[in-house]
């Protein structure tokens, strides 16, 4: 089920440390999953950040990455997330053959371009075989790489934020019930529908939390508008799509006024709408800071792309 969009090592542990780099700050997040147990949150740490200091932000990182597979997150405009049809070729050809598939989709010449494909499952009704595309310039993953070496810290994947917040949206999924997770963050909007710990849709809002909670109330009022109309497209999308698969819940992930944001949604909306708690499915004893709506945002595809599970 998860893929990435490199793979480079593998230590032995079962560990995941993810590290991301993303507005002011650079910020990791290690989780432990031990069995049954939720997984817990053993370090969450962030280090101020600016554009061309991630040697520095990753030495001040570095006492928590000793142990455990690395992960780095690609942000916004470093990468782009596509979804098309599987291409009808064997297995061992199917990246090269997406390649020229999605040359018209990609803003970089796609012959110097790293990519990995993520199936989404066949629902009933023979619509064809679709797939997530991931896909970024040579030079953008070369210079990740790099930026590991130099420091001497075994990098063991690259990956991107629609999986991130997959990881994170399958903790709630509800047995037979697929679940729509919408989140705002500094990066932007980000909804995505999960069934089965699988991503069948994703779709981009190009509202930041920030831009929203400092909007002036009419420009607020806009947003907010413009939020549920996508949102409710999103989920009619769905809805054709996958029919014999039963939506029943929109969570949000929290936020600075989260109420009266969910309650603007709850008036556009067709499906019930709740708050998203990650203390419900994550031991965060050693991450109280999680309960900060602020600092949970902030945090949250950084703690999605430690949650990665390769049992």
């Amino acid at each position: 089920m998860p893929t990435l969009l490199t793979r480079l090592r593998k230590p032995p542990s079962s560990d995941w440390v993810a590290v991301s780099f993303s507005g002011d700050r650079a910020e990791l997040a290690r989780v432990h999953r031990g069995g049954s147990d939720a997984p817990e949150v053993q370090v969450l740490a962030a280090v101020p950040y600016a554009k061309g200091e991630e040697r520095g932000a990753l030495k001040a990182l570095r006492k928590y990455l000793t142990t455990g597979r690395i992960t780095l997150l690609l942000h916004s405009g470093e990468y782009q997330f596509l979804q098309t049809d599987t291409p009808s070729v064997p297995a061992q050809e199917r990246n090269e053959a997406l390649r020229w598939q999605i040359k018209d989709m990609v803003d970089f010449p796609v012959e110097d371009a790293t990519l990995d494909a993520v199936p989404i499952p066949q629902a009933a009704g023979g619509r064809t075989a679709q797939c997530w595309v991931a896909v970024a310039a040579n030079a953008v993953i070369q210079s990740k790489i790099h930026l590991f070496q130099e420091a001497k810290l075994p990098l063991s994947v690259i990956d991107v934020p629609e999986l991130c917040q997959r990881n994170v949206a399958q903790l709630f999924e509800e047995p037979g019930r697929a679940l729509a997770l919408l989140s705002l963050t500094d990066a932007g909007g980000l909804l995505s529908f999960t069934y089965q710990g699988e991503l069948y849709g994703s779709r981009r809002i190009d509202i930041s939390v920030d831009q929203l909670t400092n909007a002036p109330p009419e420009r607020r009022e806009s947003m907010l508008d413009r939020i549920g109309l996508d949102v409710q497209r999103s989920i009619d999308n769905f809805d054709r799509n996958y029919a014999s698969i039963a939506l029943t819940r929109l969570l949000v992930t929290p936020m600075p006024d989260a109420k009266g944001f969910m309650n603007s949604l709850r008036s556009n909306i067709s499906i019930p709408v709740g708050p998203m708690d990650p203390t419900s499915v994550l031991t965060v004893k050693k991450a109280p800071e999680l309960s900060d709506p602020v600092r949970c945002a902030q945090a949250l595809m950084t703690l999605g792309g430690a949650l990665r599970d390769e049992s």
